[in-house]
């Protein structure tokens, strides 16, 4: 659970969200099939912001979560690779990279969601559904994926995942409230890793709000 001094100081908040990085992996996981986009980018997303919807902890601490795999994603220079290019890449940075991009996916699918429903239905509720069929004995994979969002969302939201997840080719930029009305989005410069290039990257801050919703 913990690297301790092995590898450079880590923050007792990285610590605490290792831990709910690996319980939610409790709800997320057996799904061998739907890859890491899925598996490690929904953990990653609902470890970061489920304990503040939960009042566990500050807008600050899921901030920080977002951020640190924000960072992971905008500076890679595998940003805008397919997952079949990351996935023969036994670099680490490149490793990393379906998690930050898949945290900002499910975060941007949330804020769709809420909006073409009124507020009635988030990410946690179309998962939800998939892991009720998971215990029936469906595989949750890449087509089971399209076609909750073709009945969600329709269409373009299939092909803006295929875009942005599985080809890569479209960067993704969610919208300011897209990991709840607590943080809101701002514009960072992100050194691309090993280089002292920087590109444009999001980060988000904690703004006043009321109670954490979807």
């Amino acid at each position: 659970m913990t690297v301790g001094p092995t590898f450079g100081k880590q923050t007792l908040g990285e610590f605490k969200n290792a831990i709910f990085h690996e319980m939610t992996h409790q709800w997320v996981g057996m799904a061998p099939h739907a890859g890491a986009w899925f598996v490690e980018g929904l953990t990653t997303c609902l470890s970061a912001v489920m304990p503040c919807q939960g009042g566990l902890e500050s807008a600050q601490f899921c901030a920080d979560g977002v951020n640190k795999f924000a960072d992971d994603y905008y500076g890679a220079e595998a940003r805008n690779w397919s997952l079949e290019k990351i996935e023969i890449t036994p670099r680490e940075e490149v490793r990393m990279v379906p998690y930050g991009r898949s945290l900002l996916y499910f975060g941007q699918l949330n804020a769709q969601l809420l909006a073409h429903s009124k507020g009635r239905r988030n990410v946690q509720d179309v998962v939800a559904q998939l892991f009720k069929a998971r215990a029936q004995g469906v595989e949750i994979d890449d087509a089971a994926w399209e076609a909750m969002l073709l009945r969600e969302l329709g269409q373009g939201a299939v092909a803006e995942f295929r875009a942005s997840i599985i080809d890569g080719t479209t960067t993704i930029v969610p919208p300011a409230d897209a990991f709840g009305p607590c943080l809101t989005r701002f514009k960072v410069a992100v050194a691309i890793k090993g280089t002292a290039t920087n590109v444009d990257g999001y980060h988000w801050r904690p703004v006043a709000c009321g109670k954490q919703d979807g």
